[in-house]
């Protein structure tokens, strides 16, 4: 719901999901500022995801099976970036 509202109010500044239980997100998702998915059951990123500002990850099962160069590998394989920092 919150990813949703997000979406609908334009995208716009940080995007903060630490501690809800999310475990995906949806295609083309487009975060302005930072994105928090710290200590989330985030399995999977999702296609063409774009951030304006930095990912966390920290505490979540790609943390736990990626590298930081792994994971902007496979976000920049699926059409998107992340613009500044990826934190493991």
């Amino acid at each position: 719901r919150k990813t949703q509202k997000y979406i609908k109010d334009g995208g716009k500044g940080d995007l903060d999901l630490r501690r809800i239980p999310v475990e995906k997100l949806p295609d083309n998702l487009k975060v302005g500022g930072d994105l928090d998915l710290m200590d989330t059951s985030i399995k999977k990123l999702p296609d063409n995801l774009k951030v304006g500002g930095s990912l966390d990850l920290i505490d979540t099962p790609l943390s736990k099976k990626y590298s930081e160069e792994e994971i902007r590998n496979i976000i920049e394989e699926k059409g998107g970036y992340v613009k500044r920092n990826i934190f493991l």
